[in-house]
């Protein structure tokens, strides 16, 4: 039933955004945070390169704990 309205979904994009700090850890969420989740693809804006590039080098351990 809830499916149908796309609930589900909001429901876990909104807590994966709440949950940022406990995702990416403290120092990466003063750092950066999640702007939209379209279709599987989450998009997160950083302070600088050097912070995505840290968040890029923790892409697999961040889909893991994501996907959890």
């Amino acid at each position: 039933m809830f499916e149908n309205f796309s609930w589900k979904g909001k429901v876990a994009e909104a807590e994966l955004f709440t949950q940022w700090p406990q995702v990416v850890g403290e120092l990466n969420a003063s750092n950066s945070r999640p702007e939209t989740l379209v279709d599987g693809t989450l998009t997160i804006r950083c302070k600088s390169t050097a912070w995505a590039t840290q968040l890029r080098l923790m892409d697999e351990s961040l889909l893991k704990t994501i996907q959890q």
